[in-house]
């Protein structure tokens, strides 16, 4: 890490189609969020099957959080907070083009909620497009950069005003 480079920053690089986009859309599926909200292609597909590879059934995200400190997140019914937390998406595609996700945290089945919640608690905006900023998102907005219109909409998703301007609506 280099001294002017913030802490907890962190930057996929690799040629293209190498899969950094498919990663970011695996990283905020695994935390419960929407990889296609604001593109509507996560890792270069439309629809969350996209992170299962062609020719195969199944995919398999799994993140590891620490949760140390004097605030960790605590598991429903634990007496304690685990020191490590491993949050696991598995998606399975069916014959019928569908595709299923199960969560689970520490090997425990849960709820994609649960694992929102878990974000949230983080304060992992996965959805925020600034802070998980995909290739897709820039490249809609870099289109057309003097659309004044498309910048307020940016700016409300990145500042997370676009649900409060829904509400005063």
């Amino acid at each position: 890490p280099c001294g002017a480079c913030p802490q907890r920053l962190n930057f996929i690089v690799g040629q293209n189609g190498t899969g950094k986009s498919s990663i970011l859309a695996g990283i905020i599926a695994a935390l419960g969020g929407n990889p296609n909200k604001h593109s509507n292609t996560a890792g270069g597909q439309k629809a969350g099957g996209g992170l299962v590879r062609d020719g195969s059934d199944s995919a398999k995200v799994e993140l590891e959080i620490a949760n140390a400190g004097p605030d960790p997140f605590h598991l429903d019914g634990a007496a304690g907070a685990p020191a490590t937390l491993t949050v696991m998406l598995r998606l399975a595609r069916h014959e019928s083009g569908r595709t299923s996700s199960h969560f689970s945290i520490n090997g425990a089945a849960t709820t994609q909620k649960k694992v929102r919640e878990l974000a949230e608690f983080y304060n992992y905006e996965v959805e925020n497009p600034c802070v998980i900023n995909t290739q897709a998102v820039s490249a809609s907005f870099l289109r057309d950069p003097k659309d004044a219109a498309k910048r307020y909409a940016f700016f409300l998703k990145a500042a997370n005003l676009d649900g409060l301007k829904a509400d005063y609506n």
